[in-house]
């Protein structure tokens, strides 16, 4: 049975609430949908929300949340997490807009939500001045043990490897990241070793003219590239990467591979500049590199 049909949103925390809302619609190009308490909700599309900003004293990842194919896939994923002892912080929504959902929390410390059923009422077309992207496309996290994080997230969630980078190290080789799967793109979750927390989240663009104009846009508001554009080896996804007021790296992504085959379990790639842009060059920031690319030492 499959249990993922797709990633769902993100919530983020941040410092500056008002200032993370004009980011979500001025430059994202998101529609804010209704505010409750210190949380925002806002859409790209017909979903109720693709994001969620919750006022905090700091930036951090509140939970990513995952749509599961049905309501018997619902009921599955919840037998198996209690199964797996699982700590479930709530078995009813959480938030408006969704029928059923539960929230967990992952062995390395991230809280996911999965529901079944999000509310489709929102406007198919609306004006921004952003660069509205297509879909919330994936998340990174980075995680403190690899393996273990990648076996629960394919035992329990039913999620596939589609390519892993690896080190060399003490004469063999060590997995430092891996990009899973839950339906044809290539990935929805990556993992990437280091301690627990979000290293970016992901917005799909129509095609490479759009980065171009997002990066005319950004500029345009006093803001810089961090990344890219480039295309990476896994995923062979064009990108471009920035920070959003509170610090949040913001991906902005088209032409993903796409995998049709469930027996396909990946390939592996040597963690070297050429992996992550094939293209070679721009390399990233000093300071991204430094925050948020953390995975190994590049050469």
């Amino acid at each position: 049975m499959k249990l993922i049909s797709q990633m769902g949103h993100v919530a983020l925390r941040t410092p500056d609430l008002e200032a993370s809302v004009r980011h979500a619609i001025d430059i994202l190009g998101l529609r804010e949908v209704e505010r409750s308490g210190g949380t925002v909700f806002l859409t790209c599309g017909r979903n109720h929300h693709d994001l969620q900003l919750i006022a905090s004293d700091q930036a951090a990842v509140d939970h990513f949340s995952l749509e599961a194919t049905s309501d018997s896939a619902f009921d599955e994923i919840l037998a198996r997490l209690e199964r797996e002892g699982v700590r479930i912080a709530a078995k009813t929504p959480q938030e408006p807009g969704l029928s059923r959902a539960l929230r967990f929390v992952t062995p390395d410390g991230h809280t996911v939500e999965v529901y079944a059923g999000m509310a489709k009422d929102q406007p198919a077309t609306y004006n921004t001045v952003g660069i509205r992207p297509r879909k919330f496309a994936h998340t990174t996290i980075a995680v403190p043990d690899i393996a273990a994080s990648e076996n629960f997230f394919c035992k329990v969630l039913g999620f596939i490897p589609s390519d892993r980078m690896y080190v060399r190290a003490d004469g063999g080789t060590k997995d430092v990241a891996v990009w899973m799967r839950c339906n044809p793109d290539h990935h929805g979750l990556a993992l990437i070793a280091g301690a627990a927390g979000l290293r970016h989240c992901a917005w799909e663009l129509e095609n490479f003219s759009y980065l171009a104009v997002l990066g005319d846009h950004l500029a345009s508001n006093g803001i810089k590239l961090e990344w890219g554009p480039g295309r990476h080896g896994p995923g062979n996804n064009l990108y471009t990467y920035h920070r959003d007021p509170a610090g949040n790296v913001h991906e902005h992504m088209a032409d993903i591979e796409r995998i049709y085959d469930d027996s396909f379990l990946g390939r592996s790639w040597e963690l070297k500049p050429e992996t992550l842009n094939l293209w070679g060059g721009p390399e990233p920031s000093a300071e991204y590199r430094s925050r948020y690319l953390r995975v190994a030492a590049l050469p």
